[in-house]
C-alpha cells in the first residue's frame, strides 16, 4: 500500500477559457450574421458555418480537457495526456525542490490556478498542473507528501 493515490484530479472545464469564449464568439456571430442577411443564401450560409466551427471548437475544447489527468501518490507525482498522442512524466517526489502557484487574472477571476513543479535536474518548472480549484492546497499537499517520503526513505 506504499503508492497509495492521495488524490487523482483533471483540470477544470474552465481552464479553457479562451476556446470557450471563441466558441461563444461564433455562435454570437452566426446569430448577428443570420439576422442581418435576412435568410439570403450567402448569410444562411456563412451563419451555418460559424455555428458548425463554433460546435468543433466547443468539442474539441472538452476533449483537451478530459485529455489531462493529474495524479499524486505517496511515491509520485504523475502528468498524463491522452488525446492524440500519449505521454506521461513521473515525478519521484524525493526529486521535488519546490513547487509554486501562480494564476493570471482570468484564472483569479474563475478562481483557477497553476502548480509549477521544479526537481533537482532543471530550473524550469518540469511539469505544471493547471486549471486546479484550490491549487494552494493541493501544492502544500504535495509538498507534504514529499516531506513524508523523504523522511521515510532517510529513517529506512
Amino acid at each position: 500500500m506504499s503508492d497509495e493515490t492521495i488524490w487523482e484530479i483533471k483540470p477544470a472545464l474552465k481552464a479553457f477559457y479562451d476556446g470557450v469564449a471563441m466558441s461563444l464568439l461564433c455562435f454570437v456571430l452566426a446569430i448577428l450574421l443570420l439576422a442581418i442577411a435576412r435568410l439570403s443564401w450567402i448569410g444562411v450560409f456563412l451563419g451555418l458555418s460559424l455555428t458548425a466551427v463554433g460546435i468543433l471548437v466547443l468539442g474539441f475544447v472538452f476533449l483537451r480537457a478530459r485529455a489531462y489527468k493529474f495524479k499524486l501518490t505517496r511515491n509520485s507525482l504523475i502528468w498524463e495526456y491522452n488525446l492524440f498522442s500519449s505521454q506521461r512524466r513521473t515525478i519521484p517526489l524525493e526529486t521535488i525542490i519546490n513547487v509554486g502557484v501562480s494564476q493570471n487574472i482570468a484564472e483569479r477571476f474563475l478562481k483557477i490556478g497553476s502548480i509549477e513543479v521544479f526537481t533537482v535536474s532543471n530550473s524550469a518548472p518540469t511539469v505544471v498542473l493547471f486549471g486546479l480549484k484550490d491549487a494552494q492546497r493541493k501544492a502544500e499537499e504535495i509538498l507534504s507528501a514529499r516531506n513524508e517520503r523523504i523522511n521515510k526513505i532517510t529513517h529506512a
